[in-house]
């Protein structure tokens, strides 16, 4: 059903027109949060070519926040590291531009969640490794996924260990 579910999505978003006005329109939605503005410490992705790009969020994230971004270290797992300029970045797993292994962030205020999709209990469906999924294992960390809302559908299938967002923005 999910995988189902993934190829459905994938299909749509690599369809969509206006992604980069879409995005924008998220970014400044996030960035007006509560939650944003008072984050010290903010964990973010770098985009693939079909998600939200969320580079003016980072950008705007570096002025007055620490700023990480993930890194795969295993089949299983993924560390956040310390970001202070995004050309630091180096292409990683997957050919996403990860971070250089510095200081490791584990504690953040916020944390924007890229998804395939995500339903309207705040559920969301990822790309099939549960990385974040095993990452937000044990913690307690404000979640925010973020999505065109054409990605946005009335119910997920769930399974235990899914972590539920605690909003979700779309443009």
């Amino acid at each position: 059903m999910k995988k189902e579910l993934r190829k459905k999505y994938r299909e749509i978003r690599r369809n969509l027109l206006n992604k980069e006005e879409k995005s924008d329109i998220i970014c400044q939605k996030v960035m007006s949060l509560k939650e944003y503005k008072e984050a010290k410490i903010i964990a973010l992705y770098y985009p693939l070519m079909d998600e939200v790009n969320v580079r003016s969020l980072i950008e705007d994230s570096l002025k007055d926040k620490r700023v990480a971004l993930p890194k795969v270290t295993s089949d299983t797992e993924m560390k956040f590291y310390l970001v202070e300029d995004l050309n630091n970045l180096m292409k990683g797993s997957f050919g996403i531009m990860e971070p250089e292994e510095t200081i490791e962030i584990k504690d953040f205020d916020l944390m924007i969640v890229p998804g395939v999709s995500f339903d309207l209990n705040n559920n969301r469906l990822g790309n099939g490794k549960g990385y974040y999924d095993y990452y937000l294992k044990d913690k307690n960390i404000y979640t925010v996924g973020v999505c065109f809302k054409e990605q946005l559908c009335d119910e997920l299938p769930v399974e235990e260990n899914d972590k539920v967002m605690a909003k979700i923005i779309t443009d």
